[in-house]
């Protein structure tokens, strides 16, 4: 019973030092930044990187035995089409979750950070888009091949990402000894010889 109780008192701990790391003022700017990209990936079309992706997602089912041609970002599988829209980059997934993955160190440091989220979901993203494409061609419903797979992904980890961002950025109490709050009379003797 005491063990439960235990357990329950440090979740409910947990979660409060959770939620005094997203109402600090950090916490505040980043949720709005992470909100920022949200719009910005809205405002913009993003043809580009979806003609980017269909290339690639061609380039695999091609070399895996597909029939398979690409216009623009249209992919024409089988005899089925399919467009590769903005959502299908999980670019919105990687504006919001970015400002998660800053960290208090150097701009470098954060910069590669940063840099390495983006090639790794961008990878992710090619082998669920190549996934869903060729399993749907080979009869696999949609739901199945595509929605589930990606309900899976999207918000289990853009959870684990905000919750490793609450975890670097949570504030703990200050822990002094009373031997670190003043010095012993051999340390304070051996201080005014250095000086």
């Amino acid at each position: 019973m005491f063990l439960k109780l235990l357990c329950k008192q440090n979740a409910i701990v947990t979660l409060l030092d959770g939620v005094t790391v997203l109402g600090s003022r950090n916490g505040l700017f980043t949720i709005g930044i992470s909100l920022l990209g949200f719009v910005l990936f809205f405002v913009n079309q993003w043809d580009e990187l979806c003609e980017i992706l269909a290339k690639i997602i061609a380039i695999l089912l091609r070399e895996t035995g597909f029939d398979v041609q690409v216009s623009n970002i249209q992919l024409i599988l089988e005899s089925k089409k399919f467009l590769i829209t903005p959502e299908c980059t999980y670019l919105d997934w990687f504006f919001v979750a970015a400002p998660f993955a800053w960290r208090r160190s150097s701009i470098y440091h954060n910069l590669c950070l940063v840099l390495m989220l983006g090639l790794s979901v961008f990878m992710f993203n090619v082998a669920r888009v190549y996934f869903a494409l060729s399993m749907n061609t080979l009869g696999f419903p949609w739901f199945w091949a595509h929605d589930a797979v990606d309900y899976a992904f999207w918000y289990p980890s853009l959870g684990l990402v905000i919750i490793a961002w609450l975890r670097a950025n949570r504030e703990g109490p200050i822990k002094t000894n009373s031997s670190q709050a003043e010095p012993s009379s051999n340390e304070g003797a051996l201080r005014k010889q250095v000086t």
